[in-house]
């Protein structure tokens, strides 16, 4: 029996392992491969793990790009809209210029292309084992 992978299939596995990884280790370097893992898996430019404080407001833990860490700078260059939404609707957030007729103006401004933005969250287990 064979089971067609599809990109979002293969997005909620890798969201689901990072999820149980970042909650299970300590440090970044685990996350860093992980997402060195994924960034590969997708052909992408480049990826960032944002970890939302008490406060709601999301700060870069991890940014990769070509299995080396983004500056900064690199880091501060994404679409603030995407990563709203993603965080506010919980789900994920695909964008592709060719597709989109109204790109938000940060994506515009930013020249990105393409997005994917998926947000990570612990489930109740895992979050009460600290």
């Amino acid at each position: 029996m064979t089971t067609e992978l599809d990109h979002q299939k293969m997005w909620n596995f890798v969201r689901e392992l990072l999820g149980r990884v970042g909650s299970a280790l300590d440090g970044t370097s685990m996350l860093a491969e992980g997402l060195d893992a994924v960034i590969e898996l997708l052909h992408a430019d480049r990826g960032i793990l944002f970890l939302a404080g008490a406060d709601g407001a999301p700060r870069a833990i991890v940014g990769r790009r070509l299995k080396r860490p983004l500056s900064a700078v690199e880091e501060q260059e994404i679409s603030k809209t995407f990563l709203r939404h993603a965080m506010e609707s919980g789900e994920l957030v695909r964008f592709d210029s060719l597709l989109e007729q109204a790109p938000s103006k940060s994506a515009a401004s930013l020249g990105i292309v393409a997005a994917l933005v998926a947000p990570l969250t612990l489930n109740s287990a895992t979050h009460e084992r600290g």
